[in-house]
């Protein structure tokens, strides 16, 4: 039970460090419209998620300690923790992939499409700025793409990294 539980809060902080992550990188839209409170907002947000996260992925043993949890074994055979973590890892690439593609092709449109609001909506839109704008979106869509893939496809050796740096090794 105690290692289903660190296997599961480091799978946790993984994907809240991400989020926090892309958070900060969304951000950058704000910076431009000049809206400080939103951006305050989403920094003081993502630091907060990158502090539960910290806590999530290295010093997992300590809340287990302090939730009393029970050495007890769920018994897996022919899966180890290290395993089930990479496994959980790939996951949450997946998730991350699939809930932001369509974002991603979506600003891929209008920076291919630029004029699509002008001729469609009447919209007047300076085209420096169109372009920028689409640009930005395109760039800060595009990184939870980059992300999800090396989660997908580097999952051991996020498992090895997070394993060398944790306070207690996960038993296998």
């Amino acid at each position: 039970m105690r290692n289903l539980f660190i296997v599961g809060a480091k799978l946790l902080g993984i994907y809240w460090f991400i989020m926090a992550s892309l958070s900060l990188i969304s951000t950058i839209g704000f910076i431009q419209h000049s809206l400080w409170p939103i951006i305050i907002t989403f920094i003081l947000s993502a630091i907060i998620q990158f502090i539960f996260s910290y806590f999530l992925l290295f010093k997992t043993h300590n809340i287990a300690c302090l939730l009393k949890l029970e050495e007890k074994e769920i018994p897996l055979k022919n899966l180890s923790s290290n395993s089930f973590l990479q496994i959980g890892i790939i996951l949450i690439g997946l998730y991350i992939f699939t809930t932001n593609i369509s974002n991603f092709l979506k600003s891929f449109f209008f920076y291919t499409q630029p004029d699509y609001l002008t001729k469609t909506f009447n919209i007047n839109i300076p085209e420096a700025m169109n372009q920028y704008t689409h640009l930005l979106s395109l760039i800060i869509t595009f990184v939870p793409i980059v992300i999800s893939l090396i989660l997908i496809f580097k999952s051991q050796t996020i498992v090895k990294l997070i394993s060398r740096y944790e306070d207690t090794k996960i038993e296998s």
